[in-house]
Order: C-alpha cells, then structure tokens, then sequence
C-alpha cells in the first residue's frame, strides 16, 4: 500500500507498477499526512517495549526469538472484533 507519491517518487515497484508506468494513473491504497507528536519519545518507547512485554509473557516467550517462534496469528471477523471490546458500560468521569 502506498500514497500516489510514494509511488510516483520511485516505489512503484514495491507496489507491482513498472517504471513506465509512473506517470499512469494508479489506484493508491495510501494518504501522506503529519501528526503532531502528542508525548516524548521516551514515554512512547516505553509503551510500546511495555506491550510486547505483555505479549511475550502471555505466550511464555523469554527472548525474542521465542516470540517469533511461538506466536501465532488468528483471524477475527469484524462481528468477533465488536464483541471483544468493552460493551454495555456506561462511561463515567470524576467531576473536577
């Protein structure tokens, strides 16, 4: 996937376009836009070498080799997806 810029600045092959074909019209599967950083990178690092933490404990996974070796990929249909995330709660927040 990729923005019609990427594509055009020379990963067209990436995407299966021969270099001929740049100029073509093509069907990009991809946006460019900036994001505002909203934390340091630091806290981010963090939360994500945190999540694999907590990926590899599930799986009982020590190193990352064992990661790779011992997860597995499962398919959820988007019905599965809707179920599994919190449902039937009412939000509530402490008044300041």
């Amino acid at each position: 996937m990729g923005s019609f810029a990427a594509m055009k600045e020379g990963s067209a092959a990436r995407y299966g376009h021969a270099p001929k074909d740049a100029n073509r019209k093509v069907a990009a599967e991809g946006i460019e836009a900036l994001k505002e950083v909203s934390e340091d990178l630091d806290q981010l690092l963090g939360q994500l070498i945190g999540g694999v933490q907590a990926g590899m404990g599930y799986l009982g996974a020590a190193t990352l080799a064992d990661l790779r070796a011992k997860a597995r990929y499962t398919r959820i249909s988007p019905a599965g997806q809707k179920e599994a995330a919190p449902h039937d709660v009412v939000e509530m927040k402490a008044s300041s």
